[in-house]
């Protein structure tokens, strides 16, 4: 009888020794922390999409020709902010060229006297001398404003300045004496000829403080 009671204590003794166990929350397993730092940096590279990040693309590297051509269009681009950024194209020159002159007229009596027929749209005058002397040649470039006066100071061909017969002719700019100049000069000279002509059969020359008005008869 002895026997069986102390096998029923240890049978009672073990169950409520495994019920207390199982009651028991489990123990957390000891993790080492270098392998707690890898664990989130493989659970950092992978998206929550559960598909590893895909590694950044290299660059693709150019041929020669690739280069060349993407150099062109560079600078074709800076060619064409240059352009755009540019100075202005230069100004169109009114200049005639006016010959015998009196010798002791001033460069200020010449700006009054072409002022007078232009309503002081003369820009400059420019006085020919000699080099070697530096005396006055008789001869200027008188350079206007607009092509209204241009066409004006034209009319003033053999009018008397100072009782001398002045001569008033166009010119093609540029200096030199080459054959190209000297083709576009007579070519210029005999159109001026022409309508010099037709303005003489239609009527005398400006007079001064009235050049407007005789200008738009003769256009």
């Amino acid at each position: 009888g002895e026997t069986v009671m102390k096998k029923r204590k240890e049978v009672s003794e073990k169950s409520e020794k495994a019920e207390t166990e199982a009651q028991q929350p489990a123990k957390k397993a000891k993790v080492d922390p270098q392998d707690e730092g890898n664990a989130m940096q493989r659970k950092d590279a992978v998206p929550a999409g559960g598909q590893a990040a895909e590694a950044p693309l290299k660059k693709k590297k150019l041929g020669k020709k690739e280069r060349e051509a993407a150099k062109k269009r560079a600078q074709a681009g800076e060619d064409g902010a240059a352009a755009a950024d540019g100075p202005a194209p230069p100004k169109k020159r009114y200049t005639l060229f006016v010959g015998n002159l009196p010798y002791d007229i001033t460069k200020e009596e010449l700006l009054e006297y072409f002022g007078r027929f232009t309503k002081n749209q003369v820009e400059s005058v420019r006085m020919l001398t000699d080099r070697g002397t530096g005396e006055f040649k008789g001869t200027c470039f008188v350079d206007l404003k607009d092509s209204h006066s241009y066409e004006v100071c034209l009319r003033l061909h053999h009018t008397k300045l100072q009782d001398r017969k002045i001569n008033v002719e166009p010119t093609v700019g540029g200096g030199g004496t080459g054959e190209n100049r000297r083709k576009k000069l007579k070519s210029k000279t005999q159109k001026f000829t022409k309508q010099r002509q037709k303005r003489v059969a239609k009527g005398p020359a400006p007079v001064a403080g009235k050049g407007d008005k005789a200008a738009s008869k003769q256009d």
